[in-house]
């Protein structure tokens, strides 16, 4: 019975005050009557237990709940009924209560991650914009040494061009100075073994070209010096004159038709006899007659300024 009566106040049916406990009489030994307890309720809460006693006949004697006389309740049994109730109501929060409770944990987990997240948002917003910083900063400095390249190589490019006409300058006082000078045109012959092209771009890079006669007075004095420069003996040198543009068309290293001719000729040999596979002209040095030769062929060279 105490058992519903805490049911009742659980599911809040009914409100218990804690001084209104109920407890069951006990009959006494010498009567030999049972006892039964029953607890009646009201609107107001709690009342006193009826007891009906019955005889040994079975017909009830007296009705203390009827009687005005209010049930003994042991002091124990109150108290523990007291401590029950209290111990039911303080500890048993209700289902939603509960449901409520969760609720607020949940939502507050999920703002706390929401704020971790956006703060975490934030770092990286600020670490791009300090990356985007300095992204526009390494550019700036790419964009001014481009600039400073740039103008470096403007400056080596003038100083090349400068450093390549000061040695044309200086190949042409060489020649002047070391070589021949004929009229106009000063010539220097150089004793290194190279091919009709490089000995072409020696020249170049000294200021001059490969000797081109303009005339038989010119090539007259040409071959004396070479001559002198190295008699006793007999080697063939490159001058400026060959037909690489068209076979049997001579032409000089300026583009201009030559207009005289000295070709070696005797009994058994006659020049030019090389073909398509000889098209540059060299000159012996004991006689000054020409020779188509191999242009690929090493010797030495004669430069005019």
């Amino acid at each position: 019975m105490i058992w519903r009566v805490l049911l009742l106040v659980l599911t809040g049916q009914i409100w218990v005050p804690v001084c209104c406990k109920a407890e069951t009489s006990e009959p006494s030994l010498g009567e030999g009557k049972e006892g039964i307890s029953l607890l009646t309720f009201s609107e107001d809460g709690l009342e006193a237990p009826e007891v009906a006693t019955k005889s040994p006949l079975g017909h009830p004697e007296r009705e203390p709940g009827r009687s005005g006389k209010k049930p003994r309740v042991h002091e124990g049994s109150k108290g523990k009924m007291e401590d029950d109730s209290n111990r039911q109501h303080t500890t048993l929060p209700t289902a939603a209560q509960l449901t409520t409770s969760t609720a607020e944990d949940n939502f507050s987990y999920i703002f706390s991650r929401l704020s971790t997240m956006d703060a975490a948002i934030h770092r990286l917003n600020v670490q791009f914009h300090s990356m985007d910083v300095k992204f526009s900063q390494l550019s700036q400095s790419v964009a001014k040494l481009r600039a400073k390249l740039n103008d470096n190589e403007d400056i080596i490019t003038s100083f090349s061009e400068m450093s390549i006409r000061n040695m044309k300058q200086i190949g042409q006082l060489e020649g002047c100075l070391k070589g021949k000078r004929f009229t106009r045109k000063c010539y220097l012959l150089f004793l290194h073994f190279e091919s009709y092209s490089s000995a072409q771009q020696l020249c170049q890079s000294r200021g001059g070209n490969l000797a081109m006669p303009a005339d038989q007075q010119e090539y007259a004095a040409l071959a004396q010096y070479i001559r002198d420069a190295l008699f006793p003996f007999n080697w063939p040198v490159w001058i400026g004159i060959n037909d690489l543009r068209s076979e049997g068309m001579y032409l000089y290293e300026s583009g201009h038709r030559v207009s005289f001719y000295n070709w070696y000729k005797n009994h058994l040999v006659s020049q030019p006899n090389g073909g398509a596979t000889e098209n540059c002209v060299s000159v012996s040095s004991d006689d000054g007659k020409w020779w188509d030769e191999d242009c690929s062929r090493r010797m030495y060279y004669v430069c005019e300024y």
